[in-house]
């Protein structure tokens, strides 16, 4: 410590790692104490600037697929970002130091983009045009299945249906049960730009009508056999605003949407049928709303960004290859 002591008098800038070796899961690992030692008692006012850098993970100098695939991590390049704190004083410990660039990692992470980080439906259509055979979705109990290309082509007809019975509005609810179907819908309502609300259909019949109330929902995306199940409990005032999916005729300009998707760049198809949410992160992608078993429920708006970010901590944890692996999932969108 005596060098680095001498080199701080000197006024050089010394960069500690206090966490002694590299991450193998992309995690903050424990922060050791030493670089306390190494500040000179005759420096009171020696600053301590925590610095995060983030987004090395799944670059060739991290561990991320050493052991699952050893050159899964040399595909593409990354970008990393180094954010600085303030001066945290000399008097901290080591946990308070972890704590706060963790801090510095979630305000990088939610103000900051990462390279080529695009909303859901424009990641649709760019994997759509790269892999268009490639099967997305599997319908659990049935064997329907969704390409990439064919999902892209039925969010983008129903997306124009979306346009023309919701003129206006902002938000459009969503219910349904698991399912593609409730899949297109909500990624048609996001290429009309708009943000869809998934609403809860096990909830009371009262509650169903404060949320939609509460978050500005005119019309409802949804089936008549979800009809028929909420016949009994389904408010009549409700009815008006369900836009029942056979009700729609969604072979109407399904042949030039199809070339529209086939021959046209991602960017300028994007830029045809969603100009103002094809390249905002940051805009609303989804609303959920809470149960109301508490009161009057409450709601929470995820944008693109949000979503990506935890997709994004998954995939450093988990390392799926997209080429074998799949998710299954088993709880409701809402």
């Amino acid at each position: 410590f005596r060098s680095v002591q001498e080199a701080l008098r000197n006024g050089e800038i010394i960069c500690v790692f206090p966490e002694e070796r590299e991450t193998r899961n992309s995690l903050l690992g424990e922060f050791k104490s030493g670089f306390r030692r190494m500040i000179p008692d005759d420096l009171p006012d020696l600053p301590l600037i925590p610095v995060c850098i983030s987004g090395m993970w799944g670059s060739k100098y991290s561990h991320y697929g050493t052991l699952k695939r050893p050159l899964l991590a040399l595909r593409k390049r990354h970008c990393a970002s180094v954010t600085f704190g303030k001066d945290m004083g000399r008097d901290v410990t080591a946990f308070q130091v972890r704590h706060r660039i963790a801090e510095l990692q979630a305000q990088t992470y939610q103000f900051l983009p990462r390279p080529g980080e695009v909303p859901l439906h424009t990641r649709l259509a760019m994997l759509a045009k790269k892999h268009p055979f490639r099967i997305l979705m599997r319908e659990g109990g049935s064997e329907k299945t969704r390409t990439a290309f064919e999902l892209l082509l039925d969010s983008l007809v129903l997306n124009r249906m979306i346009r023309k019975r919701t003129d206006g509005e902002d938000v459009v609810g969503v219910l349904l049960p698991n399912s593609i179907l409730a899949a297109e819908s909500i990624l048609a309502i996001q290429f009309a730009d708009k943000t869809p609300c998934v609403l809860n259909y096990t909830t009371p019949a009262d509650v169903l009508k404060k949320t939609i109330a509460k978050g500005g929902i005119r019309h409802i995306l949804t089936n008549r056999a979800m009809l028929e199940k909420l016949q009994r409990t389904l408010d009549p005032d409700l009815k008006d605003m369900m836009i029942c999916h056979e009700d729609l005729d969604m072979e109407h300009g399904r042949f030039s949407m199809m070339a529209s998707a086939m021959f046209l760049p991602v960017q300028e198809l994007m830029n045809l049928v969603s100009p103002l949410s094809c390249a905002d992160v940051f805009r609303p992608a989804i609303i959920l709303f809470s149960s109301g078993s508490t009161g009057v429920p409450k709601g929470a708006v995820l944008t693109h960004h949000s979503i990506n970010t935890n997709v994004y901590a998954i995939n450093n944890l988990l390392m799926p290859d997209p080429r074998q692996d799949g998710v299954l999932g088993n709880l409701p969108l809402f």
